[in-house]
């Protein structure tokens, strides 16, 4: 029973975190088509996005590990183990490198970035982008 909990728990913040960070790059998206006068980039869920994968490949172990053992395998513990790495890696380089990318075609379009109206707090890391500094205030 205290496993299920756990398992649900762990799934549970996964799928609402990755419906989470969809929702908001979804957001940055279209802002990038529509090109409104301000822009946010939510560099936080791009960490949060290589932490789901981490989270989702750790609720797959799990139930594999306690309800599938027979396919509980040196091979698959292998691929899960890739899986949580590559996740952590992601955290790491993704946010990182797109903020380099984002910026370039910020400045490409016109844009520049706005200290006042961006957020350095961890939990919802975004910087803002605007078209003139009217916007940024």
């Amino acid at each position: 029973m205290k496993v299920w909990v756990g398992i649900i728990a762990l799934l549970a913040i996964v799928l609402v975190a990755g419906f989470s960070v969809t929702i908001n790059l979804l957001h940055f998206i279209n802002d990038l088509i529509a090109q409104p006068l301000v822009i946010q980039f939510p560099k936080g869920d791009l960490y949060l996005l290589g932490l789901i994968v981490t989270g989702g490949a750790l609720v797959l172990s799990l139930v594999v590990e306690h309800f599938f053992k027979a396919f509980f395998t040196r091979s698959f513990v292998k691929l899960v183990s890739l899986i949580i790495f590559s996740g952590m890696a992601l955290a790491i380089i993704l946010p990182n490198a797109a903020h380099f990318f984002i910026a370039q075609h910020m400045d490409e379009q016109g844009y520049f970035q706005c200290d006042i109206r961006s957020s350095k707090n961890i939990p919802k890391l975004f910087i803002t982008y605007v078209k003139s500094n009217e916007d940024c205030h």
